[in-house]
């Protein structure tokens, strides 16, 4: 049976498998700053953390920066912003992967908006059940929505 153990930098910001871990003087550490480790039992342990800690601060994308983040070829130290440091990394990944997306999106209908039938998705301004569509220059853009649409209210809606 293998040994399932997930662990973590105390100091720094890599986590991994047990298997990936370095050695200081016979003692496990992490592979990039030969910083002390924590441990989990297994990964469905870690995820339960990685679970109660987005749903107790309402990040949605937590658990995906967390994936972005296992094994990672470098760490960097919690005391000098580590984990802010990478959490910006993580941004401008998703930043270039949306700017990506509306890239694909523009060449496909040389438009950035969707197309009628098209349901909404990333880059939609609406909240759940709140029509969020913009004023640009004091004029309301339609919803790309419709139910969200039909929700405004009337003295929002386009003429």
């Amino acid at each position: 049976m293998s040994d399932t153990r997930i662990v973590y930098g105390a100091t720094c910001t890599w986590w991994g498998s047990i298997d990936k871990v370095g050695s200081f003087n016979g003692l496990p550490c992490c592979p990039h700053c030969m910083g002390m480790l924590f441990e989990h039992r297994s990964i469905d342990v870690w995820n339960q953390k990685v679970l109660a800690w987005t749903a107790k601060f309402g990040d949605a994308a937590y658990p995906e920066f967390v994936d972005w983040t296992r094994e990672a070829p470098f760490c960097l130290r919690l005391d000098q912003d580590g984990f802010a440091k990478m959490r910006e990394m993580f941004n401008r990944k998703l930043a270039r992967e949306r700017h990506a997306r509306q890239q694909e999106q523009f060449e496909r209908h040389k438009s950035l908006l969707r197309s009628p039938g098209e349901r909404p998705g990333p880059g939609c301004h609406c909240q759940p059940g709140k029509c969020m569509a913009p004023k640009i220059m004091g004029r309301q853009m339609p919803c790309l929505d419709p139910e969200k649409a039909a929700a405004r209210p009337a003295e929002e809606k386009l003429q």
